[in-house]
């Protein structure tokens, strides 16, 4: 089974996910980012926060396959 990285950019930070998780298809992985950067977003704005999350798919070779970007803006009315 295929290896996939997830690594999440948030803010100008980047988290490489250095383990990578065993999935069968890029599909797949194209699921379990969408899921993750929900999950990421729900967190933030949990805590008052509100931007951008990004989680980015790569192979074992580095080769960038699915970026999954999330993200609310608030617009207040004067």
């Amino acid at each position: 089974m295929p290896r996939f990285y997830f690594h999440f950019r948030e803010d100008g930070y980047t988290h490489m996910d250095e383990v990578g998780h065993e999935l069968p298809n890029l599909e797949a992985a194209e699921l379990e980012a969408t899921a993750t950067a929900a999950a990421l977003l729900r967190h933030e704005v949990a805590k008052g926060r509100y931007g951008d999350i990004c989680v980015e798919v790569s192979n074992g070779a580095g080769f960038r396959a699915v970026t999954v970007c999330a993200s609310i803006k608030v617009q207040r009315k004067p």
